[in-house]
């Protein structure tokens, strides 16, 4: 089933709902559709924290219903990626450092602690 600038829409907005609970505002965050074999993908650059969050143009509705539940679960899915982009990232170096993996799990809490219980004034 081709999916639609009308879906693209209201994934993006998700997004957009997403970024701003977990407080993503440091990041560059772009939505846009492209030839993916998954429902929805993301690249990351954690340095220049910059992500591309991808929608398919192409979403098998036989295996998963195309709607708006499903493109809303789709986006949390995709922005927790990037809430979790650095614990990744450092998690991939041959060697990491642990001082730096340490704070990327740090910061990933916090916003998760944030999103859940509102800004709790960097006590954090």
């Amino acid at each position: 089933m081709k999916v639609t600038e009308e879906h693209l829409d209201y994934f993006s907005q998700c997004c957009d709902e997403f970024i701003e609970l977990f407080g993503l505002k440091d990041w560059n965050i772009h939505c846009s559709m492209a030839d993916t074999c998954n429902i929805a993908e993301t690249v990351r650059n954690v340095r220049g924290h910059i992500a591309s969050v991808f929608l398919c143009k192409e979403w098998d509705d036989t295996v998963v219903a195309l709607d708006r539940p499903r493109l809303r679960s789709s986006a949390l899915h995709e922005i927790c990626h990037v809430v979790l982009a650095r614990m990744s990232y450092y998690g991939k170096d041959r060697f990491p450092a642990q001082d730096a993996q340490d704070e990327a799990e740090e910061a990933a809490i916090r916003r998760i602690v944030n999103a859940i219980l509102g800004d709790t004034d960097g006590i954090l």
